[in-house]
């Protein structure tokens, strides 16, 4: 294991590299690592290594555990100052960058994008400068003082200036975890009552006036906590049961494609059409499965286009049909 605290930060670790640390008070153990990691609910990341599994980034973990680690690399005869002087300011921008999720980037990479190309600007130039960015960026517009202010910030504080602030209160929430319970024990069931039946239940069982009633938390707040710490498979699982769950779950894995690039890569599958084709000639105009000769002999056919598409545009490319005989 390293013992250059530069080294280990620096880049995405798994659970079992944080265990070999051997930290005073946590797991050696890298499964009942993983677990303390979940529990304390750090965002873990797919590793592109081979193999595949989670990594966890430095920044995302709860401050505790961070000034313990750096605590561990001064006790290896590391000055505690130097460490911190070792990370230059870029060096902690990318782990900053790296760290949050993909839709607080963007707006990083909007200002990252002004600040490269019109930092030198002052006054005027830069106000005629942000006018033309907002006439050939209509979606993504800003304004002179907006960029003054996040320039500064960028000066004093780097790149966590520029990145979004979506998503800081997923983990909180105002449902009473009673209240909670209750109605999690009705919707959980294999063809439970409605959400919002299981959600009037609770209320009534927890208001006695119209007043607490009012300040209730709505269905969509309980939705939102379960959602949380829950994913729509679980929650598709204990609702449907095991049949209906393999029908809708079992037969596909979820990419992670936030590293994918566009046109990175392809699919391609197929599928039969269950077309029908009705002729003016017919009597009554009946449908019937398209036919075609071969020999003299009419057979009727099935029509089953291939279609090619590429991951993240979810952009169609091909679609060829190809007719079999029945």
């Amino acid at each position: 294991m390293t013992t250059d605290f530069n080294e280990f930060t620096g880049k995405p670790f798994t659970a079992r590299q944080l265990a070999l640390l051997k930290l005073t008070g946590y797991p050696n153990s890298k499964f009942r690592m993983r677990d303390l990691l979940d529990k304390e609910r750090v965002p873990r990341y797919l590793s592109q290594r081979r193999g595949g599994g989670y990594v966890y980034c430095f920044n995302d973990l709860p401050e505790k555990w961070r000034n313990d680690i750096v605590a561990h690399f001064h006790s290896l005869n590391q000055n505690e100052v130097e460490i911190r002087q070792k990370l230059s300011s870029k060096e902690l921008d990318s782990i900053l960058y790296a760290a949050v999720p993909e839709y607080n980037r963007k707006k990083a990479d909007k200002y990252l994008s002004l600040y490269n190309n019109y930092n030198h600007l002052r006054g005027n130039a830069l106000k005629a400068a942000i006018e033309k960015y907002n006439r050939e960026h209509p979606k993504q517009q800003t304004s002179y003082a907006r960029v003054k202010a996040v320039f500064k910030e960028y000066k004093q504080c780097g790149i966590v200036a520029f990145l979004g602030r979506y998503g800081k209160n997923l983990k909180n929430t105002t449902v009473p975890d009673a209240a909670f319970e209750q109605w999690k024990g009705l919707i959980w069931n294999e063809g439970a009552p409605s959400y919002k039946f299981c959600w009037k239940v609770t209320a009534s069982l927890h208001c006695t006036t119209k007043e607490s009633l009012a300040s209730f938390p709505t269905c969509d707040a309980f939705l939102r906590r379960l959602r949380a710490t829950h994913t729509e498979s679980q929650i598709f699982l204990a609702r449907h049961g095991q049949k209906k769950w393999s029908q809708k779950y079992a037969y596909s894995i979820d990419r992670d494609l936030s590293n994918v690039q566009a046109g990175k890569v392809w699919v391609c599958d197929h599928a039969q059409i269950d077309d029908l084709v009705s002729s003016n000639k017919s009597k009554g105009k009946r449908f019937s499965r398209p036919g075609i000769r071969d020999g003299g002999i009419s057979k009727r056919v099935s029509i089953s286009p291939v279609i090619f598409m590429r991951i993240r545009l979810i952009q169609i490319i091909s679609f060829r049909p190809s007719i079999m005989p029945l």
